[in-house]
């Protein structure tokens, strides 16, 4: 802790590199951890509380590193080189406790990380900041007793705490508890010095919840999604592709040197190396580890040993086959830590059979397409058995097209480890094996087994119909899907043997002239097989068209095979164009097996500004159109066939983001065709598993920007304005102190012409008036207006101005209006608008700590407007720290500046009367995202320990205005520390003085230390007896930290007319010297007695005696005792007949 000014980093989301990171799933995160924890009788056998701490504190413990990894997205690694470059010691940053209970969230912080930490945790709900001022925190002793305060504060009133101490790269043994007090915090709380009551774990009941946590980590959300496709996805494909390209190495110079255990050296070596650093053994992993296997090496058995962790031999790819080469190859990947896994075929063809293969590559292409609608249908239904179903029809029919309906027995069939009919946020891996499949031409002979996997992820969301019917709504993501399905090469046989080289491709003859020498292109057909497309070199003729590829030669499309060409350019030159060769049913045998497809087309696609897209548009198309060719003639085409869309999309995608210096995440964009539309409704479905309404599935998916809403749901999320005729609620919201209703009182008197119905909470009201005051007025307003409409069509629809009772939130009145009993009125109620008033100076508590519900009131979704209600400054401190708290939890809501509420702008009051802004589209979705099933009931409104309570005295005396200001002024110097206990924050009321027979209305907070009192113009506190209105009812409401009733009124009394009180008779003894001194003043004149005379200084007698007191001071004081009780014995006889009269203030 150094003196120099701290920097500071900027609390807007931007700072978040994560892009997908939003506080819905921030929140989903929190309330899965929460979940774990009990809450009163749910979970009896769970803890009260998860205590995290990370540092020096917990002497950098791994399982508590790994639970702030996961709730922060990974903050200290993600933001690891800013947070070095800050010039803070390690030490400073990672200063964070985190206390988690079922329905609130303590953090303890310094004043240097909170500005990292808040737009990770500021959208929390009840989430709660002890945190030290900048300049408190400069004394480091200070800062550290503040720390262990903290703590200790923190975990007060628990029993049992989870500890997250065992971490995923450990084994799971038995916790020591005694390990914990081995922690600097830990140990501090066992010091006298900070009252926290003796050892922390005799004190509470310590449990590990590594295991339960473990479990959270490996389930996907958003922002899991993007780390793992920008970071793990990354290096795996990269492994992946050096041993690819070790193929294309060895087949072009040795193939007969080809080895099983150098192909998968860079797999294996991956995974091996990644395990380094944990505490995983080989011997207990249960998870099959990377493999290559050629030909007869693929045989069941071999896969079941390699499965059960058993080594086996490893061979060639000469001796591997059925007299010859292998024909195919089994190639699984695996990622070290991630469950990120998948299996592939490759091929390899004999360039002097051209059915060799064949019939494996047309059995494995009819294995992905199954598989992938095996996944299709899972997402859509969540049954494993009609996705199984499903595969297993789909394999069968297309195997039947090959004349060998054998086939058919050789398929596995194995289920998936997820639960029938539940929806799951893992990720998962759906794989088909053909095991032993016979060869054709040698019988009793095996050609081994065809493998595919392919891990995907699913989002379901179940959607409600108007008809009260449910459906699923699907979308999935092949994460492995950029990992090459198909990939093929020659064998040569010998040394000379070679494909047609690139060279020889120039002096091809008998197509006429050559309009295109070896440009790089893509091609595919519309099979899942070929995703992504594969690269060639095209060369094109005015009578042909060949396709040339290093592993597997050339293919010529010429005349005899071409039925019709058509070429796709969305008439733009910045979009990947399409070349769709159409090949002859008759034909289509002829072609290379990887190229034959029901469709019986071939794609060619061309990048822009690429010399092909050039040339294509320059010399081929023109040449075509111009020459005398026997190609068909090219035909423009508007559309892409709806098979291919997918590939396109993705070429295209990738290009853009080729294109431009984009981030990581946006380059993996480029890897799929559809990561924008998942991950749109992956953030739907990840964050609850509740109904969504199907009128606003569009809304949260981001499709559409109105809701259109069903009849039968809450008109709080209707959109259309001009054709809505019902009731309107504004409200107007904040914490007490906040000026909320001197807003009310300020557009009451701008908007005059409007007639409003407003709604207040009486100060001596018994209970709330939301929900079924708010309920019945909501009731006689429509039903008066359905009648005044048949006589008056007309007539303006009710306007409703509601400020919210107390810490009163705009989500309970909102659940009051979907909770209304009347269906029509539900239907025909709205709210408008939602501003909530915010005074900065009359925000935080002490230090860095909020006052309760603060911040929830502020959430994305729930409010429009916030309303600065002081500090009104553009350079004020105070404000703009509030700011900068209010925009990292809701990064889309609206500011302003009104002094005490007193709004003026015009443009500020339509936005605060508006009656369109809540049901925004952002709102609905924000809203419904960071609160799921509010509409149905569902979500639980947690409500924080840490709150305040309110207590109302009613009396009928007035009040000493003096004692009482003097009262309120002073309780800024009664504030206690956390948690405030016996603190009053707020007072509001109206009372009478006994200076005055008006009623005045009295505001006061102690931390802006406010102070209103104001002539009331409500009356309605005179009280009628039968002599007509004489005495007057006073009514005060107290709010804090639990507040007593008795120990208030004494507070009230003291403001109050005392009660006479007799005094007691004067005695010698209650005489002080100073009063004796005083008596002889007024009498060291008087007459001497007989013997005694005075010399100016001293009193003397005539035998010689002297002194400084008169002589006869005793008879003094005598008289002045007797007058003194003459006057308090009459004083007593007032007192006594006042007493008979004195009325308590209470009673």
């Amino acid at each position: 802790m150094s003196s120099k000014k701290f920097k500071r980093p900027s609390s807007a989301r931007r700072h978040i590199r994560l892009e997908t990171f939003t506080p819905f799933v921030s929140g989903s995160r929190l309330a899965s951890v929460q979940n774990l924890l009990r809450d009163g009788d749910t979970n009896p056998q769970q803890p009260d509380a998860i205590l995290c701490i990370t540092g020096i504190d917990s002497r950098y413990n791994d399982g508590t590193n790994e639970l702030i990894h996961y709730l922060l997205f990974g903050f200290f690694e993600v933001r690891k080189q800013e947070l070095e470059r800050s010039g803070y010691e390690e030490e400073t940053i990672d200063d964070l406790i985190i206390l988690i209970r079922h329905n609130e969230v303590d953090i303890y912080c310094n004043p240097i990380n909170y500005h990292y930490l808040l737009p990770y945790v500021s959208h929390w709900r009840n989430v709660r900041f002890h945190c030290m001022t900048d300049d408190e925190y400069e004394d480091e002793e200070a800062a550290e007793n503040f720390k262990v305060t903290s703590f200790v504060a923190m975990v007060e009133g628990l029993q049992k705490i989870g500890i997250p101490y065992c971490h995923s790269g450990l084994e799971i043994g038995e916790f020591d508890k005694m390990l914990l007090e081995k922690w600097p915090i830990i140990q501090a709380y066992a010091l006298e010095d900070y009252g926290g009551g003796g050892f922390f774990t005799l004190k509470y009941e310590t449990v590990d919840m590594g295991r339960q946590l473990q479990e959270l980590y490996s389930l996907m959300d958003p922002v899991a999604m993007e780390m793992m496709l920008t970071n793990e996805l990354t290096l795996f494909e990269r492994q992946w592709s050096t041993a690819v390209t070790m193929i294309d190495v060895e087949m072009a110079s040795t193939p007969q040197r080809l080895m099983e255990e150098k192909i998968s050296e860079p797999l294996k070596s991956f995974y091996r190396h990644g395990r380094i650093g944990t505490s995983l053994e080989d011997k207990n992993e249960q998870r099959q580890g990377p493999f290559v296997l050629f030909g007869s090496n693929t045989k069941k058995t071999m896969l079941t040993q390699l499965k059960n962790g058993d080594k086996v031999s490893q061979s060639d790819l000469h001796n591997t086959g059925i007299n010859g080469h292998a024909k195919h190859m089994i190639c699984h990947g695996v990622s070290p830590k991630g469950p990120l896994c998948c299996t592939r075929t490759y091929f390899f063809t004999d360039m002097t059979d051209s059915h060799s293969g064949e019939m494996l590559m047309q059995v494995y292409a009819a294995m992905v397409d199954s598989v992938l609608e095996a996944v299709n249908v899972y997402s859509s239904t969540l049954s494993l058995h009609k996705a199984r179903a499903a595969a297993v029809d789909m394999l069968c029919d297309q195997c039947s097209l090959l004349s060998n309906p054998t086939l058919t027995k050789y398929i596995q069939r194995k289920t998936l480890p997820v639960e029938e009919g539940s929806r799951s946020l893992m990720l998962k891996s759906a794989s088909l094996y053909l095991y032993d499949i016979p060869s054709c031409l040698h019988s009793a002979k095996v050609l081994g087994s065809l493998a595919f996997s392919e891990m995907f992820q699913d989002s379901v969301i179940e959607v409600s119909r108007e008809d009260g019917t449910q459906r699923y709504d699907s979308s999935v993501l092949f994460v492995t899907s950029s990992v090459p399905r198909f990939k093929a090469w020659a064998v040569r046989k010998t040394s000379q043997e070679a494909p047609v080289a690139k060279t020889e491709m120039q002096s091809l003859t008998g197509y006429g002239k050559q309009l295109m020498s070896g440009e790089i292109v893509h091609f595919s057909t519309e099979r899942h097989i070929y995703s992504p497309a594969l690269e060639a070199d095209l060369y094109v003729f005015e009578q042909a068209i060949v396709i040339w590829t290093q592993q597997l030669g050339k293919v010529i499309l010429d005349k005899s095979n071409i039925k019709g060409l058509r070429f796709y350019d969305a008439n733009s030159f910045r979009v990947i164009s399409v070349l769709m060769v159409d090949i002859k049913l008759s034909a289509k045998t002829s072609l290379p097996t990887f190229l034959q497809s029901r469709e019986a087309t071939v794609y060619v696609t061309f990048i822009p500004k690429s010399k092909a897209f050039k040339l294509m548009y320059q010399e081929v198309l023109p040449a075509w159109k111009d020459s005398d060719t026997e190609l068909p003639t090219v035909e423009k085409s508007q559309e892409l066939p709806k098979a291919f869309i997918p590939q396109y999309t993705q070429q295209q995608n990738k290009l853009t983001a080729e294109g431009l210096p984009v981030s990581p995440y946006h380059k993996a964009k480029g890897l799929f065709s559809n990561l924008d539309q998942f991950m749109s409704h992956f953030a739907v479905s990840s964050v609850s598993s509740s109904q969504v309404e199907e009128s606003v599935l569009p809304t949260l998916l981001n499709k559409v920007t109105e809701v259109i809403p069903s009849p039968e749901t809450s008109g709080v999320i209707e959109v259309n304005t001009k054709q809505f005729s019902g009731i309107v609620v504004t409200i107007l919201s904040g914490i007490p102190g906040s000026h909320k209703d001197n807003l009310c009182n300020t557009l009451l008197r701008v908007s005059k012409h409007i007639s409003w119905t407003v709604l207040k909470q009486p100060l001596n009201a018994s209970r709330c008036i939301v929900p079924r005051e708010f309920q019945r007025t909501l009731t006689s307003l429509w039903t008066s207006y359905r009648r005044k409409r048949v006589s008056d069509p007309s007539t303006p629809k009710p306007k409703v101005l509601l400020v919210t009772p107390g810490f009163l939130s705009a989500m309970e009145v909102a659940i009051a209006i979907v909770n209304h009993p009347d269906p029509d009125v539900r239907k025909h109620t709205r709210i408008g608008a939602v501003t909530v008033c915010i005074d900065p100076l009359n925000s935080f508590i002490h230090h860095k700590l909020n006052f309760p519900h603060l911040l929830n009131q502020c959430a994305q979704g729930w409010v429009n407007n916030i309303l600065f209600t002081s500090s009104t400054s553009i350079q004020d401190s105070n404000l703009a720290e509030i700011q900068g708290v209010l925009r990292s939890v809701n990064s889309d809501v609206a500011f302003f500046l009104a002094e005490k509420g007193e709004i003026v702008r015009s443009g500020d009051i339509d936005a605060v009367l508006s009656e369109n802004l809540f049901i925004e589209s952002s709102k609905v979705r924000a809203r419904n995202l960071l609160t799921p099933g509010w509409t149905e009931g569902v979500y639980s409104l947690k409500r924080p320990g840490f709150s305040m309570n309110s207590v109302v005295l009613n009396f009928t005396q007035p009040l000493e205005r003096t004692p009482f200001i003097n009262r309120l002024r002073g309780l800024r110097n009664e504030e206690r520390q956390f948690p405030f206990c016996g603190s009053i924050f707020f007072v509001e009321g109206q009372v009478y003085f006994s200076d005055s027979e008006q009623q005045m209305d009295v505001q006061y907070c102690t931390t802006s230390n406010f102070l209103s009192v104001t002539k009331s113009l409500d009356q309605s506190g005179l009280v009628a007896n039968g002599d007509g209105i004489n005495h007057s009812q006073s009514t005060i409401m107290f709010t804090g930290f639990e507040l007593k009733e008795e120990i208030l009124k004494d507070w009230i009394r003291s403001c109050a007319k005392q009660k006479p009180k007799k005094k007691d008779p004067l005695t010698r003894k209650d005489l002080t010297k100073d009063a004796i001194k005083k008596i002889h003043a007024d009498h060291h004149l008087d007459d001497l007695p007989a013997g005694w005379f005075y010399n100016g200084t001293q009193y003397v007698s005539f035998d010689g005696e002297k002194q400084d007191q008169h002589p006869s001071l005793d008879e003094f004081i005598e008289g002045y005792i007797k007058q003194k009780n003459q006057e308090i014995e009459e004083f007593n006889k007032e007192a006594e007949l006042s007493a008979r009269q004195f009325v308590d203030l209470f009673s």
